[in-house]
C-alpha cells in the first residue's frame, strides 16, 4: 500500500493521536521502573557529554 498521498480528517488525526498516546502511556505505566532507569542513564550521558565538551 502506498501512503505517499494519504489524507485523513482532523477528527481522524485527533483520534489516532489519542490512541497512540494511550498506548504509550500504558506502556510507560507498565514499565515505569525501566523508564525511570532509562531517563537516569540519558541524564548521565548528557552530563558526561557536557563535561567532555567543557574539558576541551
Amino acid at each position: 500500500m502506498d501512503f505517499t498521498d494519504f489524507n485523513i480528517s482532523k477528527k481522524q488525526a485527533e483520534e489516532f493521536a489519542k490512541a497512540i498516546f494511550a498506548d504509550i502511556e500504558n506502556y510507560v505505566n507498565e514499565h515505569l521502573e525501566e523508564f525511570e532507569e532509562f531517563l537516569k542513564e540519558e541524564r548521565l550521558a548528557k552530563e558526561n557529554d557536557s563535561n567532555k565538551k567543557a574539558s576541551w
